[in-house]
This record gives C-alpha cells, structure tokens and sequence, in this order.
C-alpha cells in the first residue's frame, strides 16, 4: 500500500506543469493578479555597467513549490518572495540570482524556502521604461540640486 502511495505522488508530480519556482523579470513583473510587487530600492547595489536589487512579490493566494533534488520530493507554501535580481544595464538583460520564499505576505514569517540558483540572462522588455524595474536598477541617482 505504502509503495502505491509513493508511487502515485511521484506520478502526479511528474505530470505536473513545469513552473518556474521564481518570477521571470520579462513576463512576470506587475502582472497585478497574480501579485503585488515592490521593489526594494534601498538594496540596489550598481558596480561598472551591472547592478543589483531585491523585489518583494507579496502574491495574492498562497503559492505552492517544489524541491525535487531529493531523494524524497518536498513541496513547501508561501505566500511571498524577496527575489535578487542582476541586471546587465548596457546590454538591457537580467537574470535571477536567489529567492527566498516566506510563509507569510510582505516577506513576514518563516522562510519556508531559500533557493540559490543564478539562472540564465533573459532580455528586459520595458513596457514602462519610467516604473520598470530594470530602469529603477540602472538609472544612477540624480544629484538633489541645491
């Protein structure tokens, strides 16, 4: 019976859809019905033409995920996500650098996963270059004039 059991999760979790464990910077940023995102502009960290930053996605029902590199596959649920994000600002890419998934929203409660995985450069699509979050990464702060 035991068997069974083990066999048909597998068997379900196979047959599952294949979805990314965190938001792709050109199809998932804002998409407001799926979550809220803020972008944590205090983390933004610029070095030569690359820069740095955290973004809080509070999602709006809870999300489930997947660890399937152990022997015995672990789902876990979280209900928000502070992503490091790389962006490449002279050649309008970004790539995901690790997530860390939290139980409760507005990245508040346990971390329930932490997921340290760099994933491959995709090209940044701006639909609203001025709100992007590749333009809140890349553009340098003004000088306040006095």
């Amino acid at each position: 019976m035991l068997n069974s059991l083990v066999s048909f999760f597998l068997l379900a979790l196979c047959l599952l859809p294949s979805v990314p464990l965190s938001a792709q910077p050109s199809t998932g940023y804002g998409n407001a019905e799926i979550a809220s995102v803020f972008p944590m502009k205090d983390t933004v960290e610029r070095k030569g033409h690359t820069a740095t930053m955290v973004v809080l996605f509070s999602y709006k029902h809870m999300k489930t995920g997947y660890v399937t590199n152990q022997s015995q596959p672990k789902a876990y649920y979280y209900n928000s996500s502070k992503t490091t994000i790389a962006f490449d600002c002279r050649h309008n890419k970004s790539r995901i650098i690790s997530t860390v998934f939290f139980s409760d929203r507005s990245g508040l409660g346990n971390v329930v996963h932490d997921q340290k995985a760099i994933g491959a450069w995709v090209d940044e699509h701006d639909r609203r270059p001025e709100e992007s979050l590749f333009a809140l990464a890349c553009t340098p702060v003004r000088e306040k004039k006095r």
